[in-house]
């Protein structure tokens, strides 16, 4: 039944999926703006990755490859089509306050934050302390990769601390600005979230679509919530869900 609202509500839409791959590789080539950038890519991007946005998008030197960086710290490789050729989780050109690592160009035009300190990057040892003691009590053999400010609707300001283990292994922690732990949060398919949202969209916000992805926060007494990314035209929306559909808040 969830499949069924949902596909009622992209109907208008092409999914396309793809396999995830360990990313390996560090781009080389020149940093571009994003008008440069294929319109496939920024239309991927967006539907697939509706919490970040784009910091970064490197052309390789033959032109046939661009990888872009988020806001997030993630990086996702594309051909010259616009098509996805590798994607991963950790952001291999970005280091703690968001510095770009030997990507072999020039700086051309940023993205939506520009240049190389996506969302408020903060250096990991700059951090409250008590994050990184919540990391080594609940997470061993992980490491705080990234962090970055943010704002959510239920919290306020907010850390987001990205941490990994290896390239396949990775978490993304979100921490009130004194270092309290508040959720954890990770990327779910929109198909795959509860019935009782998708009914709840359909009921609350007509005329606005949802992205393909949302995300899944697991609070620390264990609750639930979905932030839902939803768009009508040039408006956007992020709502946040109980599992029974409840609103939470929106943004």
């Amino acid at each position: 039944m969830k499949k069924l609202i949902f596909a009622m509500l992209l109907s208008s839409l092409f999914i396309v999926a793809c396999t995830k791959e360990e990313a390996t590789t560090t781009a080389t080539g020149d940093e571009i703006s994003i008008s440069e950038t294929p319109s496939a890519i920024l239309t991927y991007v967006s539907e697939n990755y509706p919490d970040a946005e784009i910091a970064t998008v490197i052309k390789s030197t033959s032109g046939s490859e661009y990888s872009v960086i988020l806001d997030s710290y993630e990086q996702i490789d594309f051909d010259s089509h616009g098509n996805v050729v590798n994607w991963g989780e950790e952001g291999m050109l970005c280091d703690s306050t968001g510095g770009h690592h030997g990507n072999g160009g020039h700086h051309g035009g940023g993205g939506h934050h520009g240049g190389g300190n996506p969302g408020g990057g903060i250096p990991v040892d700059s951090l409250p302390a008590n994050i990184a003691e919540y990391v080594s009590g609940n997470f061993p053999g992980f490491v705080i990769h990234n962090a970055h400010y943010d704002t959510l609707c239920q919290f306020g300001v907010v850390i987001n601390v990205m941490i990994d283990s290896t390239k396949a292994s990775h978490h993304k922690l979100i921490f009130d600005a004194s270092g309290l732990f508040l959720s954890l949060a990770h990327r779910v398919d929109t198909l795959d979230i509860p019935a009782t949202v998708l009914s709840s969209i359909t009921a609350n916000y007509s005329g606005f679509s949802p992205r393909y992805r949302a995300e899944m926060l697991t609070l620390e007494n264990g609750e639930i919530q979905y932030r839902i990314f939803l768009h009508k035209q040039k408006e956007k929306l992020i709502v946040v869900m109980l599992e029974d559909g409840t609103v939470v808040c929106e943004q």
